[in-house]
């Protein structure tokens, strides 16, 4: 797509499960934790579906976050709505750089605008997250609310979480 984020897809196994084999990054991804297949051969498959379809036929797109072929994370447009007309955004780096994120942030929110022509991105953060929060608001996102025991981590903790939302 740019400079920063890449689609994920096949290439990208080994990294898709170091990633997945650290659940507390997994969690900041996704709320919605599934295992990944054992087999390479399927989740080879799965990565090459995911990359081949457009974001209209399965309402999310999922990219790895690099520069310069250091990976850093990924980046997923979700419950994509043309309807509605608003996206879900999720961002987990392994390795963190405030300036990778903001660009490849910027290249989704770009993509959401123009090639979706939305008019409002959702983040749902862990409520604890104060970082991510603050990270969002110097963004321009909103806050939205508090969903009260919203979640339920690998642990069995329920945990609160914090949504926002920018209006493009």
């Amino acid at each position: 797509m740019g400079g920063y984020l890449s689609r994920r897809g096949p290439e990208h196994i080994e990294f898709v499960r170091e990633f997945w084999a650290n659940r507390g990054l997994v969690e900041d991804l996704t709320f919605d934790y599934y295992k990944l297949p054992i087999d390479d051969a399927k989740l080879n498959l799965i990565l090459a579906k995911e990359k081949r379809q457009s974001i209209f036929e399965s309402k999310s797109i999922h990219w790895v976050i690099e520069k310069e072929a250091t990976r850093y994370g990924f980046l997923s447009l979700t419950g994509y709505s043309k309807a509605n007309n608003h996206v879900n955004l999720s961002i987990a780096m392994s390795r963190i750089n405030s300036i990778i994120a903001t660009k490849a942030v910027d290249e989704a929110i770009r993509f959401a605008r123009d090639k979706l022509e939305i008019k409002k991105i959702i983040l749902k953060i862990h409520s604890k997250n104060r970082h991510a929060i603050s990270s969002a608001l110097k963004y321009g996102f909103e806050l939205e609310g508090v969903l009260k025991c919203e979640y339920r981590k690998f642990s069995g903790e329920y945990i609160d979480i914090t949504r926002m939302g920018l209006i493009l």
